[in-house]
């Protein structure tokens, strides 16, 4: 017998499972909605009797004694799977893990306690601190989780800020392991929303919006959980103009409005949205392959080269900045003005509608400044682009802007026209 654990709620894939699974006896398929596994598997063509999911262990699985091992459909444990696994003599387990580390596996539940996911300390250090002040706090006490790696090579991490709300105990356990361990996650430290397995922010759904002309900036947000899956759903009010007394009209505005929001992923983001940093600290690569990395959002699936689209855009960008010129350059080699300059023309390669740049004219002198403003302003006049910057010379900011936002001490302190 089988055991197989799919996520998420991607009908193709549970079909090519169960048709991929067809000439194995009985097979248990694990997942979170038990009436979309029935519902796969009656049109795959095999009988429901062969198909076991999450909240139908009881009445369709009966051979206790092949199923030793199982992983969790979801990082919080349902009371109502936990209690269709005891009565299968089953233990669940709580197992904690963010892709952005490793996964699954940074902590787990021990059996024979289950009083906190120990976790790995010979591979992470972790830390609680308070997520508005930054502040490390004692063991014992609620906050935000951060993660140090110490064995991870490609990509190590030091305090990292997870955003999940959990507590760190050091007391002994009755497992006898000495690790630390974590309580299961509460909450979140920011208002990200996870919907079936997907990281959602309510900024991400609030920026489509603000960008159309057809609906009001009036809009709620609904999660709600349907047989063991999470929803999400968004309320928005259409405009007078865009209104209209044909059905089809508005339907034809909300499939587009559910598009432009399914679309909205971190991919997609980058394909909207560039920054520019103040300085650039990395490999010592050639300003062509550097200027380069501003496609890689719009690489497909299995495409692992620049196409020859990529490279006639990349040479678009650096004729606009006028570094065409310093292609075969080690980026390290150039002055700071052009590597600016070079910045600029790597996230122009991204193809954005929105420039996000931090001081670009920072630690530049007075001609290198003045030819960065210049662009900028051009790019704004000519290209599709709204340009947003962090500027602490008023004068600069005054000369060149078309709207002022005046900050003190991370509050908005006024808002106009220079």
């Amino acid at each position: 017998m089988i055991v197989v654990k799919v996520g998420g709620a991607e009908g193709i894939n549970i079909q090519n499972v169960i048709q991929d699974l067809a000439g194995y006896d009985q097979f248990v398929l694990v997942h979170g909605c038990s009436s979309l596994v029935n519902k796969m598997s009656q049109e795959a063509g095999h009988p429901p009797r062969m198909v076991t999911s999450v909240s139908g262990y009881t009445s369709r699985f009966t051979d206790k004694r092949t199923m030793d091992i199982f992983e969790m459909a979801n990082a919080k444990i349902n009371e109502e799977i936990v209690s269709s696994f005891q009565e299968l003599g089953i233990d669940a387990v709580d197992i904690y893990g963010l892709s952005e580390i490793m996964g699954p596996g940074v902590s787990v539940e021990c059996i024979e306690a289950k009083q906190g996911l120990h976790i790995f300390e010979d591979h992470f250090i972790a830390e609680i601190i308070d997520p508005e002040t930054g502040e490390v706090l004692p063991y014992g006490e609620p906050g935000e989780l951060v993660f140090t790696t110490l064995t991870k090579e490609a990509f190590p991490l030091i305090r990292y800020r997870t955003r999940d709300l959990s507590v760190l105990h050091t007391e002994p356990c009755k497992c006898g392991r000495t690790l630390v361990r974590m309580g299961r996650i509460t909450g979140r430290s920011d208002d990200m929303l996870i919907i079936r397995g997907v990281n959602v922010f309510p900024s991400q759904i609030e920026s489509v919006l603000m960008g159309r002309k057809d609906v009001a900036p009036y809009y709620m947000l609904i999660v709600d959980r349907k047989e063991h899956m999470d929803t999400l759903e968004a309320e928005i009010e259409i405009n007078e103009e865009a209104f209209s007394d044909s059905v089809t009209d508005v339907h034809a505005v909300e499939e587009d409005i559910q598009k432009d929001i399914k679309d909205i992923g971190v991919k997609e983001l980058a394909k909207r949205i560039a920054v520019v940093p103040q300085s650039f600290h990395g490999d010592n690569i050639r300003v062509e392959d550097f200027v380069l990395l501003g496609r890689i959002p719009h690489f497909g699936k299995m495409q692992f080269l620049e196409s020859k689209k990529d490279l006639e855009i990349a040479e678009q960008s650096m004729q606009l900045t006028n570094t065409l010129h310093l292609k075969d350059k080690l980026i390290n080699n150039i002055s700071g003005g052009e590597r600016q300059l070079v910045l600029i023309a790597r996230a122009l390669t991204q193809q954005p509608t929105l420039l996000l740049l931090d001081e670009p004219t920072a630690h530049l002198d007075i001609t290198h400044q003045v030819e960065i403003m210049d662009l900028l302003k051009k790019l704004n006049r000519e290209l599709p682009l709204t340009v947003m910057m962090v500027l602490h010379d008023l004068n600069l900011a005054s000369e060149y802007c078309h709207r002022l936002v005046l900050v003190n001490e991370g509050r908005i302190h006024k808002i106009g026209q220079p």
